[in-house]
């Protein structure tokens, strides 16, 4: 992916990981080493399956969080089974986690360069460049406030 210290889009790939991160865990599970991210990234959530009796083609913004700290799982840890039966080795933990009320589509805040390379990248996510981030941020809050 990147430089260290970029804000990312990490993508959500069905509704049972949308509950684990905001409901269950508050915690993201990797494969591969996420050794581009680093405390106090902002990490914004992006989701596309099914919704109700239709199929969504495109991704929505369900939420963000700040890094809080990225490492290995070890066997102690309290979610060590459930990451490793899925194959996962590493954790992202978060402050501020949140779920937006509404769910925003992408394209509302996400230039289509970014949502390009959001669809070509490896399965967990893409890095924002400073500017994209903070445009994407201030379209976040007129879509909250709207």
């Amino acid at each position: 992916m990147g430089t260290a210290g970029r804000d990312y889009i990490f993508k959500l790939m069905s509704p049972e990981f949308v509950d684990s991160l905001f409901n269950l865990r508050r915690r993201y599970f990797l494969r591969g080493t996420p050794s581009e991210l680093v405390k106090g990234n902002a990490v914004f959530f992006v989701a596309k399956f099914p919704k109700s009796q239709q199929v969504h083609k495109e991704y929505d913004l369900i939420g963000d969080g700040k890094v809080k700290a990225v490492g290995r799982l070890e066997q102690t840890d309290r979610d060590y089974e459930f990451a490793t039966g899925n194959g996962w080795r590493f954790v992202v933990d978060f402050e501020n986690l949140s779920r937006y009320s509404r769910d925003i589509p992408a394209t509302d805040v996400f230039s289509q360069s970014v949502l390009d390379r959001q669809n070509s990248q490896r399965p967990f996510g893409v890095g924002l460049f400073a500017e994209e981030s903070r445009m994407a941020k201030l379209k976040l809050l007129e879509s909250l406030l709207s």
